[in-house]
């Protein structure tokens, strides 16, 4: 049996064998005078489900949140930095995720020049609806071929861990996140050339996604690789949702909170203006150095009640251009409706690069 044949058989494989034991979390008590506080960028798990002062609507978008934080460690990946897998040797550990995942920099075990990011899923630990999550990822990836889209190059289980590791290609200057949060703790604004250069490709990617029906759903830096050579590339499509002939809308709770848009959050069907709000968040983050909903101390019902008002301070008009911060304004507007298209965004952005090598070279 080959190993990619293994990988179609998880989707009929039962009983599921029972998670691995955990410590007991803490329980957090909250104080009947606030609600809880969000961090973006927070790893650890918030509780929310005794809150005296949630609605059940409010307990769904948190269950968004904690899936966000819930990281691997917790459940059965390792760190196999120096092991074989399959036949590539690990390098060092680059990441981790939800659905007990961790992400791996490697090699060929022939070639060390051929680098590739293998991700690792302990994916037996999941439950049905992950394991289905994570199995449609590999899926999309293969289905894809687009120079703006994480390239697929192999899945499988490996015999010795029982975990699935899916190959993919390597980005070297890591995630969009990190490369903002490399400006911000230096307090140095990314040039405009430079976010028009790596934005018109991120659109791009998204471009070719919505031309096939389908959405991403969970856009943000953290989701955006580049390469050594400033291609950037999305990644990440676990929550990637395909849109029928007959279904225009989807209903599921799934994403980011700071990057949802307000109908996502107010639990109307939504479709590919979804990720236009997304889009928008990340061009006015790469500008700003932050996300536009993101205040200090924030709490649930402050971030759900500021995207809904599409809440935000308007980038200064001194430092970006009209073209910069308009494109910004037509895609963070309540009204799915009113909001751009994603080739419509593609095309803005790719003419604002043409004209800065047209400057450059004249």
């Amino acid at each position: 049996m080959t190993m990619s044949h293994r990988v179609q058989l998880l989707h009929h494989r039962v009983p599921t064998p029972p998670r691995p034991h955990t410590r007991p979390r803490p329980h957090h008590p909250h104080t009947p005078t606030s609600a809880p506080v969000l961090r973006p960028f927070d790893s650890t798990p918030v509780h929310y489900a005794t809150h005296p002062f949630l609605s059940q609507h409010e307990l769904r978008f948190t269950r968004c949140l904690r899936s966000e934080t819930t990281m691997s460690s917790e459940r059965g990946v390792g760190n196999r930095v120096g092991e074989q897998v399959g036949d590539y040797v690990i390098a060092k550990k680059i990441g981790q995720g939800m659905f007990s995942t961790a992400v791996y920099q490697a090699h060929a075990v022939d070639k060390e020049d051929e680098v590739v990011a293998i991700k690792e899923i302990d994916i037996f630990s999941n439950s049905k609806e992950e394991r289905e999550s994570i199995l449609h990822e590999v899926e999309l990836l293969k289905s894809f071929n687009h120079p703006n889209i994480v390239r697929y190059f192999d899945s499988f289980i490996d015999s010795n861990t029982n975990n699935l590791y899916i190959v993919m290609e390597y980005a070297q200057c890591g995630d969009l996140r990190r490369i903002i949060e490399k400006a911000r703790a230096r307090n140095t604004p990314l040039a405009e050339r430079t976010i028009w250069k790596v934005y018109f490709q991120i659109c791009n990617g998204l471009r070719y996604m919505h031309e096939r029906k389908i959405m991403h759903r969970d856009l943000k830096p953290a989701n955006i690789f580049v390469s050594s050579g400033g291609k950037a590339k999305l990644g990440d499509m676990g929550l990637g949702r395909e849109l029928s002939s007959t279904t225009g809308h989807v209903f599921t709770m799934v994403g980011t909170p700071f990057y949802m848009a307000p109908e996502r959050i107010a639990e109307e069907g939504y479709n590919m203006a979804a990720d236009i709000w997304s889009l928008g968040c990340i061009l006015y983050e790469m500008a700003a150095l932050r996300n536009p909903f993101f205040r200090e101390g924030i709490d649930l019902i402050s971030l759900m009640s500021i995207i809904t008002a599409a809440d935000y301070a308007p980038l200064p008009e001194d430092t970006y251009s009209e073209a910069l911060r308009s494109l910004v304004d037509s895609m963070l507007v309540t009204n799915p409706d009113d909001r751009p298209t994603a080739k419509h965004v593609f095309r803005t952005a790719r003419s604002q690069v043409e004209s800065l090598l047209s400057a450059s070279s004249s």
